[in-house]
């Protein structure tokens, strides 16, 4: 027990039994069954849908049976990524973990606590009988970190919640209250391969820091799959594409990136690729200090044509990418942004994911537009995919005043109240269960959906206690 000693001791047991079972997106069925058991153990009321959701309830502790039920919400999916010289499968291995000092980490993996910290704080007050709380809900969703399809197939008819207090924010001192839509679009640029006259390179571009495609768009960090496109561009038409690999997760700005070429001269493309890295670079923020490109020899017998190489060229330079739009309302919210997540070669045709995010729907359709103009131009199959709504602010909100005035009381100190660029689920529930009153809070946790994810332990100790507390201060409301 890696995490044995620190507190709240049945949050990080949790934790860690978690962390112990792969759940990456469309592969939580182990976990949702060990959710499940764990409500059958408590005796509590418990549903998994097919898509591997979770729906638990508890009755109201003595005395609080009158009030409004409240849901508790997270995730139990996690971004599975790893660096490239790390051996993990994410289908069979448990995370492994470490603390130092007081954050917790994982070994060249993310680490799930996004949103982990989540579900097992949910487990640990289902199975407190000593708290004070209104009747209880708490939902474990499935496949958010791929399009909030849990949150899309959840049967609303379940709940009789009034309130939702979303834990997939933070850090502990911030309150979300209203977050972007998005939507994921799916490009497919095919091609044929013919017999390969010249010499073969492989571009090898590392050392990105990456990050979450929402909060972290606006900082900055360079996009593997963008500088790939930019690296190829300075080769004019020397080159001709074999195939391609960046990025792994389309809401993670992709942090590495590689590809095989045939160039008539391979001296006389190094020159220039050299030359092209060194420009990129600096170009790069000091977050970004260990990025390098590496080229070398390796052998490639067929490739695609030059025009169908200059048509995937243009899309990784010319498609919509990082920070798009300014908020106009809100001073300094990202307002719309795009993010190249993932490009890959595969069955014939090179296929590039491109998370978008908007919180102005006219804004998300004018970024939508510029995709559909540009694949019609080089050629490019477009599919959209999932899509789904903001979550508005409510300057009114009881549950957020709630929090506001119990955070002052346990520690002395305001904690404030943010609109945020990245999805939440609380968008997609706003939707299905209207008038809903909806806040999202959580413990510091950063490098999130990258393997410099880490979690911070006193933060954590203080959202579990906050919860807590505003779950008796709303079973006990007048």
């Amino acid at each position: 027990m890696v995490l044995q000693g620190y507190e709240p001791a049945a949050v990080w047991a949790h934790f860690e039994a978690l962390s112990a079972i792969p759940r990456g997106s469309y592969n939580e069925q182990a976990a949702a069954a060990y959710v499940a058991a764990f409500a059958e153990k408590l005796g509590l009321y418990c549903v998994v849908d097919k898509v591997n959701n979770v729906f638990i309830k508890k009755p109201a502790s003595p005395g609080c049976e009158d009030q409004p039920a409240v849901m508790l919400q997270g995730h139990l999916d996690m971004v599975c990524e790893k660096n490239e010289d790390v051996e993990h499968d994410f289908l069979t291995d448990p995370i492994e973990m470490y603390v130092d000092g007081d954050w917790i980490k994982a070994r060249g993996t993310t680490l799930g606590a996004d949103n982990g910290l989540a579900c097992a704080m949910m487990m640990a007050i289902l199975e407190d009988n000593s708290l004070v709380h209104p009747p209880l809900e708490c939902l474990f969703t499935a496949a958010e970190e791929t399009g909030m399809d849990g949150a899309m197939a959840f049967d609303a008819g379940l709940s009789a919640a009034k309130t939702l207090i979303n834990m997939d924010a933070g850090p502990d001192d911030m309150f979300v209250v209203s977050c972007a839509g998005g939507m994921t679009l799916y490009i497919d640029k095919r091609y044929t391969v013919t017999d390969a006259v010249g010499e073969g390179l492989r571009i090898a571009v590392t050392g990105l820091t990456g990050g979450h495609s929402g909060t972290n768009i606006h900082r900055g960090r360079g996009n593997a799959n963008r500088i790939m496109g930019r690296l190829l561009d300075s080769l004019s038409d020397r080159a001709r594409l074999s195939e391609i690999r960046g990025g792994s997760k389309n809401n993670a700005i992709p942090r590495e990136a590689f590809a095989n070429i045939v160039v008539p001269s391979a001296e006389e493309a190094i020159k220039t690729l050299s030359a092209m890295a060194a420009v990129l670079k600096s170009e790069l923020t000091e977050a970004d200090e260990a990025f390098a490109v590496s080229i070398e020899p390796v052998s490639a017998e067929k490739a695609m044509s030059r025009a169908e190489t200059e048509a995937v060229t243009a899309l990784l330079c010319l498609l919509p990418e990082a920070v798009l739009n300014m908020s106009q309302r809100v001073p300094g919210l990202v307002e719309t942004s795009a993010n190249i997540g993932v490009v890959r070669t595969e069955n014939g045709a090179v296929s590039i994911e491109l998370s978008c995010r908007g919180s102005v729907e006219s804004r998300q359709e004018e970024t939508l537009r510029r995709v559909v103009h540009l694949c019609r131009l080089v050629g490019a199959d477009l599919k959209q995919g999932a899509r789904y709504s903001g979550w508005e602010y409510d300057p009114a909100s009881p549950v957020r005043k709630t929090f506001e005035a119990a955070y002052r009381d346990l520690f002395g100190r305001e904690a404030t109240a943010k609109a945020i660029h990245a999805g939440l689920e609380c968008g997609l529930f706003a939707a299905k269960m209207p008038g809903l009153d909806i806040v999202a809070i959580g413990a510091e946790c950063h490098g999130g959906h990258s393997p410099a994810e880490r979690a911070n332990i006193p933060s954590t100790a203080r959202v579990y206690e906050l919860v807590k507390e505003v779950l008796r201060r709303m079973g006990t409301q007048a």
